[in-house]
């Protein structure tokens, strides 16, 4: 039995880096799912939370609600009081984003008129700790211009409205021109901080006039501390710079800045007590450190330690207990002594990669941690407890399933009758995303709640990792495999993307953490689906991809139950560009599909678009294709890893799907059919109007419509 389409797109995954919280009794576990996008998304509302859907749980029975369940609105990022249980998020079920509570008692109700502005589902609302204010971004003070600023769509033309349009290279115009690239994206962070009242619903400013990303309450609940972004400093490296802000919400202090243009792959920063500050520096521009920088203002930020020199990848977290900080990093958490800037390991290595830490409360976990860990050769997630005094750790459990850790909103600990539970979301292969509970004590782990219920009608088949040799190094890939096959071989197809570990996806629902994606919608119609990992070593991309598909491919050879000679490829984005990669050189595949592919690195790096002046040579230079060279100190190395030139050596059919305001690949998809045409190639090109780059974010119909003619090439040209 075939697993439907409308099956696939009502599979409701987490929202990643959104709240998920339970309430202060332990009762109500609140979470934010993530769907499509509305057909008419509500006036300034991000792309990064329109279609989301924020549900309750209850813990004791397994009952779970939509918060709103109004056809085309969106709920989001639910933040439960310090004192009660009442619930504060954000939703526009009424046309546009505002400031919401919910009580057992009397249900949802927006609580203020103010039009509130976050981007993203982290920026949370905040209790102040008495329970009696919520902070939050709001929209600007100065409204000006303010509706165009959520824009993602494609530039694709000069504006209609005016009558002529100026472009200039020269010195003050370049200038210009970088102070509209702030203005197009960076200000679409601009919004006033303010505090409303939860009980009256009154409003008090607390900043304005900045582009405030992230905010963290200080331990004594008196001042706030948030990174304000300025934009990009390079125009080499498509990187923000931040500058940190404090302020106090008590009193009409003036706000601070205490630390000046801070480069932050990620947003990491927290109180280390109630008057310094410590955040992570992370660029390939800068060397990276932990640093602590005092809200007086009366010494300079000082560097306690250079991370590049103790750990190679430090997870996005940073956590102060009494005089130490933490850092996980390397397979170990490492003790930073704030003082003297000695670093120590707490315990010995682990043998899986840690992806999250959790500090227990005060006194009853004393100073224990809760690590979770994720064993990518195995795909086994697992809970440990650590003991930070002696460095023991306790392994509560391990199974083969992904778990969403703490870092990425999918992990929480509670207390009920006084005992440590954890709260986690975890999927495998064949498990669309389930809510677990986890009793610390007795290490019993038992369903709770099932958001999920119904998507599986059908036997999904089984799922192998495979391994081979390429040169010296080991590769490996997942291959899944139909559970209606007779004896004969099937066909298979193949989804790439160069410079990423397939393998790791193992126990994702469908091997993907992406639900347009969805490989049982392969495997329920009989075909096996083969994700090989494809890193990229050197800065050849092409050459790369070529070589490692093509040891891939004889690896899957070697398979019985596939056949060889009826093999597809599919690859979206960068998979795009890796599947144009593999149907120019390799003879092998008999139909491809390109969705928001890239064929041409002239073209793409030297694409105008005056929202993002810089990006286009930023990718190609220093970001996926990592070029490290301009086209013209290099232009030979351009076409050998354009995969246009050498169009004339397809032999496969072609389908090319491109969302027509997608900012990135919207001006490739044409070029790409047109020259497969000139070329008398088999080929279809399909526009989605209105569509951005990631059918994560399209419209239900167009993703039903996007599946149905995946599977019709595949069955046309290889069945």
């Amino acid at each position: 039995m075939e697993l439907s389409f409308e099956a696939i797109v009502n599979v409701k995954k987490p929202a990643l880096k959104f709240p998920f919280t339970v309430s202060p009794d332990g009762r109500w576990l609140a979470l934010t799912l993530s769907s499509f996008s509305p057909p008419s998304p509500s006036k300034n509302l991000s792309s990064e939370l329109a279609g989301s859907s924020l549900w309750l749980y209850d813990l004791r029975s397994g009952n779970g609600f939509e918060m709103i369940s109004e056809s085309g609105r969106s709920s989001w990022s639910g933040v439960w009081s310090p004192v009660e249980n009442t619930l504060a998020f954000f939703s526009d079920a009424d046309g546009e984003a505002g400031l919401w509570l919910w009580r057992e008692d009397s249900g949802p109700e927006r609580i203020s008129k103010q039009v509130v502005r976050p981007f993203f589902g982290f920026e949370s609302p905040i209790w102040t700790l008495d329970g009696r204010h919520i902070l939050v971004k709001a929209m600007p003070s100065e409204e000006d211009n303010v509706e165009s600023l959520f824009s993602n769509s494609a530039y694709n033309g000069p504006s209609k409205k005016e009558p002529f349009t100026i472009y200039s290279t020269t010195e003050d115009s370049t200038q210009n021109s970088e102070e509209r690239l702030f203005e197009s994206w960076v200000d679409r962070y601009l919004a006033d901080i303010v505090k409303i009242d939860s009980e009256t619903g009154e409003l008090e400013q607390i900043v304005g006039g900045l582009n405030p990303v992230g905010m963290c309450l200080s331990p004594d609940g008196t001042r706030l501390i948030f990174a304000n972004a300025l934009g990009i400093k390079s125009p080499e490296i498509n990187q923000t710079v931040y500058d940190l802000w404090v302020v106090s919400i008590g009193n009409q202090q003036t706000p601070r800045c205490i630390a000046k243009d801070i480069y932050m792959d990620d947003l990491v920063f927290t109180w280390f007590d109630h008057s310094t500050v410590v955040y992570i520096t992370s660029s390939s521009l800068v060397e990276g450190g932990i640093w602590a920088v005092r809200i007086d203002g009366n010494e300079n930020p000082r560097r306690l330690i250079n991370t590049g020199k103790v750990c190679n990848y430090p997870i996005a977290q940073i956590f102060p207990i009494e005089k130490d900080i933490f850092l996980p990093a390397n397979r170990q958490i490492l003790r930073i002594n704030s003082d003297t800037g000695e670093v120590t390991s707490v315990t010995k290595q682990w043998s899986s990669r840690i992806t999250a830490v959790i500090p227990m409360e005060q006194p009853n976990g004393g100073r224990n941690l809760i690590v979770q860990t994720y064993e990518p050769h195995k795909g086994m997630s697992a809970f440990y407890r650590l003991n930070l005094t002696n460095g023991e750790r306790e392994l509560l459990l391990e199974e083969p399933r992904k778990h969403y850790s703490k870092y990425l909103g999918g992990t929480s600990l509670f207390k009920i009758n006084h005992k440590d539970k954890i709260v986690y979301l975890a999927e495998s292969e064949n498990e669309a995303p389930t809510i677990f509970m986890l009793d610390m004590e007795t290490k019993i782990v038992k369903k709770v709640g099932d958001f999920n219920y119904g998507v599986d009608p059908v036997s999904l088949g089984a799922t192998k990792l495979i391994l081979w040799q390429h040169g010296e190094q080991q590769r490996k890939g997942i291959l899944m495999l139909p559970s209606n096959r007779n004896e004969d071989p099937v066909p298979v197809i193949v989804r790439v993307y160069g410079g990423m570990n397939q393998s790791e996806n193992l126990r994702y629902y469908g091997c993907t953490p992406w639900s347009f994606e969805n490989h049982h919608l392969f495997t329920s119609r009989g075909y096996a689906v083969f994700l090989p990992d494809l890193p990229i070593r050197g800065q050849e991309p092409a050459e790369d991809i070529n070589q490692g598909l093509e040891s891939a491919i004889r690896a899957l050879s070697s398979q019985p139950e596939v056949d060889v000679k009826r093999i597809g490829v599919i690859g979206h984005s960068y998979g795009g560009y890796s599947a144009l990669i593999g149907i120019t050189r390799l003879k092998c595949f008999k139909a491809a599909i390109i969705s928001a592919g890239i064929a041409n690195l002239i073209s793409f790096a030297t694409h105008f678009d005056p929202k993002a002046l810089n990006t286009f040579f930023s990718m190609v230079e220093n970001g996926q294709f990592g070029m490290r060279e301009t086209l013209w100190d290099n232009p030979e190395r351009y076409i050998a890893n354009s995969p246009l030139f050498d169009f004339d050596c397809i032999e496969a059919p072609v389908l090319v799907i491109q969302g027509t305001e997608d900012p990135l690949c919207y001006p490739q998809a044409g070029p790409i059919f047109s020259a497969l045409r000139r070329l008398g190639k088999t080929a279809e090109l399909i526009y989605y109007n209105g569509e951005g780059h990631s059918p994560i974010y399209w419209k239900r119909e167009s993703i039903i419509d996007y599946l149905k003619r995946v599977v019709h090439w595949f069955e046309k040209h290889l069945k």
